[in-house]
Order: structure tokens, then sequence, then C-alpha cells
């Protein structure tokens, strides 16, 4: 029976990331057509689902594009995609309790260029449309750093500004316009 024969497989693991002493992998097993992330604590420690593409989406087809968790592994930036799109949405997962940051990012393709040490933020690279279709949506892209909410500091003001403490991604090294940092809305 081709179907027992077919389950039989084992699972697909990809994309092995050590950070912060935890192991990222996506994995997707013989019955499954996406995959999900997984963690470890450690090479033996325990499997732990961290992301499942598929769990809220309905009627959608979600499917997760890229990861790169920080450097200290406390933090993961997914990118994730809808309906077989080339794009995809950046959002932030805490690991410990699998709960997403309020900021997305979005179209991005390429994933992630790397965290600063400290996961104050991450740089990536930002499309200039999400349309297949559309023939400059590669054209003249640049890259920016995107500073995570929870390291955003005030302007002169006292209003919430997304240029962080210089101190705090002295370690990034990167760039386009404005050192590489994107002013967020």
């Amino acid at each position: 029976d081709y179907v027992k024969l077919d389950a039989a497989r084992p699972a697909n693991i990809s994309g092995v990331i050590r950070k912060g002493g935890r192991y990222f992998y996506k994995k997707t097993l013989p019955t499954e057509n996406v995959g999900r992330l997984y963690y470890r604590e450690s090479l033996d420690g325990k499997e732990t689902l961290l992301f499942d593409p598929t769990v809220g989406a309905g009627e959608k087809s979600v499917s997760l594009s890229f990861y790169m968790p920080s450097e200290d592994g406390k933090k993961i930036a997914l990118g994730i995609a809808e309906q077989g799109s080339e794009s995809a949405t950046i959002r932030i997962m805490n690991v410990d309790d699998k709960s997403f940051a309020t900021e997305t990012i979005s179209p991005c393709w390429q994933g992630i260029g790397g965290w600063s040490k400290d996961g104050a933020g991450f740089s990536y690279n930002l499309m200039n449309s999400a349309d297949v279709h559309d023939k400059n949506r590669e054209l003249n892209t640049k890259a920016f750093f995107h500073v995570i909410e929870q390291f955003r500091m005030p302007n002169k003001s006292g209003q919430e500004d997304s240029f962080p403490d210089p101190d705090r991604v002295r370690n990034w090294k990167g760039g386009s316009e404005n050192g590489g940092r994107r002013r967020e809305p």
C-alpha cells in the first residue's frame, strides 16, 4: 500500500540554526504540506513546537518562508507568506512565551540579514511591492535596520522614535541611507 510507504518516510529537517544554546529548525513530516518551526534547549533536549503556520490560517494557505533567531535565542524573526506568495511579512516572536510583537514588516523576500548582538533589532531587505507582476518590485531595494519596540528611545519631544540608542546597536554593521535604519511610522 503506497500510502503506508509514503507515511514511513522520515521527517524532512532543514535550516538548523544554533543561537543562545538553543537549536532552531524547520521540520516537515511526510503527511504534512507545510513545515513547522521547532526548537530544543540543547542537542539532546526536548523538541518544542514553536510556530505552526497552519494554526489560525483558516482557509488560507500559509507557510514559513524564513526565520532567524536573535543571538541570545530569546527572539526570532519569522517570514510568513500567504497563498504561495513569494513575498513574506516579518513577525517577531518571543521564544519563551511564544507571543508575537505587534509590529510587522512587509513585503520582504530575502530573509533577515542578521540581529544586533543585544537583540535590539535586525537588518532586512524591503521590496518595493508585493505584486509579483510589478517589474520594479526588486529594483533598487534597500537594506534597513528594524529596532524592536521595546528598544525604541524617546526623541527630544518625548515621542517614541524608531532610532535606537547608538550604544545598543553599536555591533551591527550594514547600511544604506540613514545608516541602514528605517524610520517606522
